[in-house]
């Protein structure tokens, strides 16, 4: 008897904690690309649109969002690029980045890297059905520490963005047949899965386990 009250207490406290408000947290975007045409979000199927941001036009400058999101929630955020001009060894299309939270993210280093998700669509800078097409790695290329054709052209590396983040984008670049160029989009995506931290989750139900148990002691003895 004893032990069912014990069972039936821990499955009320997974259901509390279930149900518990989400908690918010700041996430920070740090990225720039040559060039940014827009940028977007996703979470439970909606899509929210983003400003490209002030220094869009400015590979050398890097933008930034702060944005709150909650934990629990996977959020797929998503940036439209295009390269302008044709695509050669000296103009390769590239897109850097940088993610901070307070909080771990589920299935990501924070940083570009080839575990983020490219489409290139050809002919159109047309928003496409973001659930329709089809995903596959990115491809990385150089780091923001150098050395690459970026930090070349530019003599240092890309302020605002660890020196660690990859140049990232599709697998053809440079003057690979195939390309994409300005009448092409790429499209890169990041998914971003804030976590609440473990400790705080098993403290809150260490807490009101013993709680629950102490008032079936109580219980039991009277």
């Amino acid at each position: 008897m004893f032990k069912t009250k014990i069972i039936t207490i821990i499955a009320a406290l997974l259901v509390i904690i279930a149900t518990m408000p989400a908690k918010a947290v700041n996430v920070q975007f740090y990225y720039t690309a040559d060039n940014i045409v827009s940028a977007w979000y996703q979470i439970d199927g909606g899509t929210t649109t983003l400003s490209a941001g002030p220094n869009a036009g400015n590979w050398q400058i890097a933008d930034s969002y702060t944005l709150d999101l909650e934990v629990c929630h996977t959020y797929q955020f998503i940036w439209q690029v295009k390269n302008l001009g044709t695509p050669a060894a000296g103009n390769p299309g590239g897109f850097l980045a940088e993610i901070k939270s307070p909080v771990p993210i589920q299935g990501s280093s924070l940083l570009s890297s080839a575990s983020w998700e490219v489409y290139v669509q050809y002919g159109s800078h047309a928003l496409p059905d973001f659930n329709a097409v089809s995903w596959s790695n990115a491809t990385q290329y150089a780091q923001n520490k150098g050395p690459s054709i970026w930090y070349s052209v530019k003599g240092s590396p890309i302020a605002g963005i660890s020196g660690d983040a990859w140049w990232i984008w599709g697998p053809k670049n440079f003057a690979d047949a195939g390309a994409p160029g300005p009448n092409d989009s790429v499209f890169l995506k990041a998914i971003v899965h804030p976590i609440p931290e473990p400790g705080t989750l098993l403290l809150l139900g260490s807490g009101l386990l013993g709680v629950g148990i102490a008032a079936c002691i109580r219980r039991k003895k009277s």
